[in-house]
């Protein structure tokens, strides 16, 4: 059941930040994404394939049909985020409202989507055909 789920999900705030940490008491912004996508079955492409990087490739790859650009998020979906000038960090939307990801300092947290820090990072939603 989804809400079961979303209580796993929402009960990781607070994790610590690690690098190449993916979980279940650690994470990194990949592996919390991953963990998440095992979890719920969204079949986000494996860290081996992309290497850690999926904010940068799931933009990258758009077209070649392992994620779709979307306007509109929903749980599940990937928020890809600039740090800086390039995309290099990744949540996963929880609601239309919300994505929850994982980065230093603060470890695990759950943010708004149109809070004036992460709306201007925001490159875009993406949604992992597999999981369609």
């Amino acid at each position: 059941m989804l809400s079961d789920k979303l209580t796993q999900i929402t009960n990781l705030v607070g994790c610590p930040y690690e690098d190449y940490a993916t979980g279940p008491d650690r994470f990194d912004c990949y592996g919390l994404a991953m963990w998440i996508s095992d979890l719920c079955d969204l079949g986000y492409p494996t860290l081996q394939y992309l290497a850690g990087t999926i904010a940068r490739d799931a933009v990258a790859r758009s077209h070649e049909q392992l994620f779709t650009k979307v306007d509109i998020p929903a749980f599940g979906d990937i928020i890809a985020l600039r740090m800086g000038r390039y995309v290099c960090h990744v949540g996963v939307v929880l609601n239309h409202r919300q994505f929850i990801h994982a980065d230093k300092p603060a470890g695990v947290t759950i943010q708004s989507i149109s809070s004036a820090k992460y709306a201007s990072r925001t490159e875009g939603f993406y949604r992992c055909k597999i999981s369609q």
